[in-house]
């Protein structure tokens, strides 16, 4: 309702969530299928650092996951942020532990292209050493239940 949005509105800032699939993703492994955790963050405008937004939950042997858990982040009516998200075959839920070589892909998308699309899914190809054109990330986005 109305009333939600205007009581999870800060400002300008409006939370919402960003709700994670991919297909086909590649594998490290050569005997088993990627274990996969998705990690978000958002560039600052001010430090052009990449700042961490949260990750996904880790799934065990599946290339085509589907993610549970989202991604919480926050739409500035004044600016446009770009969003990384980057696919990782991890061995736990551990980001602090991921190494170069535990990437999958990654992709690149500016936050207005995910709250113009608020609740339909957004697909993007994965980029990386490891991608084809058919591994693909999914991104749907609904207004955030936190309050």
């Amino acid at each position: 309702s109305l009333e939600d949005v205007e009581r999870r509105t800060r400002g300008n800032e409006i939370p919402f969530d960003i709700y994670i699939g991919c297909r086909k993703l590649p594998t490290n492994d050569l005997t088993s299928k990627a274990d996969p955790i998705v990690a978000g963050s958002a560039l600052n405008p001010i430090t052009i650092q990449w700042e961490p937004l949260g990750a996904t939950e880790l799934l065990t042997n599946e290339p085509n996951p589907n993610f549970h858990q989202s991604i919480l982040a926050n739409q500035y009516s004044s600016r446009d942020r770009q969003l990384r998200f980057s696919a990782y075959d991890a061995d736990n839920n551990d980001l602090s532990k991921l190494r170069p070589e535990d990437m999958l892909g990654e992709v690149y998308v500016p936050i207005s292209k995910l709250t113009e699309s608020m609740g339909k899914p957004v697909v993007i190809p994965l980029h990386g050493n490891k991608c084809e054109p058919d591994n693909v990330i999914q991104l749907i986005t609904d207004l955030s239940c936190s309050p």
